[in-house]
């Protein structure tokens, strides 16, 4: 990695990088934005968090939902049934449909949900008379989810109907293998595939899917395939995937091992470097913790940075000389020790204002003095107050002058 110029951390190729949290504090996720936009603007190749999260999931706003909120929208949906409110039925159907494709780590009951959803959405079809719709719909629901048909809420003619779109699901289909770095249950979206050892060999209808692994307690991200013609094979990685959340950042939860699984995302990802981020202090202005690392090298090289993405020994240095004396500025012409101030002389500026304030009220007090002289027609004493005037007038812009000389020659010999 590379320091540019102006002090922006870029790599030394053009590949991309992708950017992810360390926790899910909001400053973390706050920082991973900011500080992509700054390397972005330096001509660094940044992968978006909405990129990594289709890459990873296959959905760009990944989401965890509650099972009792999809319940009650679709007890909801099945009351506007009972309604003739077959749009906002189905309305509400698709809507779960929708939400179940967002979940990263679909429950069984999320699954039972979304499958229930799209058999009553295929009989509100059939009971419209939309008999395209509802086949395609109804092969769409039972190669996803396989659900047994409720004979109690379904009419006859509606469960062969069903039946009948199964055997069609059924005609063609393609293999698939599942290699996995532990046991388990794997899924095919709603499909339970049975448990694994390491390996496991299937044949689904063809079409899209998300392939889980589910272990007790845990769950690995989704793997989105298309099945057509030629047999896949999905690889999933457990550890790794089980340390991965999403809020508003893509957050990778580790510890002691984090060079080893940052380099393993990045492979996953097929990007040259991830770089992760994470909260370094809590001083009044934040610093943040990068952990850069080279994806195959496996490489990795700590830093602090500021929430623009400058490292911190730039920042500070930038502040140093920031706080250098330059030879000229035009601040030394400020009148009232302003240019003694400004260079940091705060003794020279005190005094400089005090006798600029004393001479500046002598003039006031001797103009108003002179201006009462005048309305009273005393002649003498406006004679003698006009050389008094004259005189303070005089030495105030004496001793602004002098001030304004003497800051731009200490400006000029001790400058850089």
């Amino acid at each position: 990695m590379l320091i540019s110029s102006v002090g922006v951390l870029v790599v030394a190729a053009p590949e991309a990088t992708a950017m992810v949290a360390l926790t899910d504090a909001p400053e973390v996720a706050a920082a991973v934005r900011s500080i992509g936009e700054s390397w972005t603007k330096a001509g660094q190749a940044i992968e978006s968090t909405a990129s990594i999260a289709i890459d990873l999931t296959g959905t760009a706003t990944p989401r965890t939902s509650d099972d009792a909120v999809v319940q009650r929208m679709l007890e909801d949906a099945r009351d506007r049934d009972a309604r003739f409110d077959i749009a906002g039925a189905n309305a509400l159907r698709r809507q779960i449909l929708r939400s179940f494709d967002d979940q990263i780590r679909p429950t069984p009951a999320m699954r039972a949900l979304a499958a229930a959803a799209g058999l009553d959405m295929t009989a509100a079809l059939l009971g419209e008379s939309e008999l395209v719709a509802a086949a395609e719909l109804a092969r769409e629901v039972l190669r996803r989810f396989n659900p047994s048909i409720d004979t109690v809420r379904h009419p006859p003619a509606t469960v062969s109907f069903f039946e009948a779109q199964r055997q069609a699901v059924a005609r063609a289909k393609v293999q698939l293998t599942v290699v996995t770095d532990r046991a388990g249950t794997v899924f095919a979206d709603g499909v339970d595939l049975g448990e694994t050892d390491g390996r496991l060999v299937a044949e689904l209808p063809a079409g899209r899917y998300r392939i889980w692994l589910a272990w007790p307690g845990r769950m690995s991200l989704p793997h989105p395939v298309q099945l057509e013609n030629a047999a896949i094979q999905v690889n999933i990685d457990s550890a790794l995937e089980a340390r991965i959340d999403f809020s508003e950042a893509v957050v990778v939860g580790c510890n002691h091992d984090c060079a080893q699984l940052l380099a393993r995302l990045g492979r996953r990802l097929d990007v040259e470097r991830v770089v992760a981020v994470d909260l370094a202090s809590s001083a009044a202005v934040p610093r943040y913790r990068l952990l850069d690392v080279e994806t195959q090298a496996g490489e990795a090289r700590e830093l602090q940075v500021t929430k623009t993405g400058r490292p911190v020994e730039d920042e500070t240095a930038a502040v140093l000389a920031s706080d250098v004396m330059p030879r000229f500025s035009p601040k030394y012409l400020i009148p009232f020790g302003g240019g003694q101030f400004v260079q940091d002389r705060p003794v020279f500026g005190a005094a400089y204002l005090s006798v600029q304030v004393g001479l500046l009220a002598w003039y006031a007090w001797t103009r108003h003095s002179w201006a009462q002289a005048i309305d009273l027609g005393q002649a003498r004493r406006e004679n003698d107050l006009r050389k008094r005037l004259d005189l303070s007038l005089g030495l105030f812009a004496g001793a602004v002058v002098g001030a304004m000389v003497e800051a731009v020659i200490v400006g000029w010999t001790s400058g850089e």
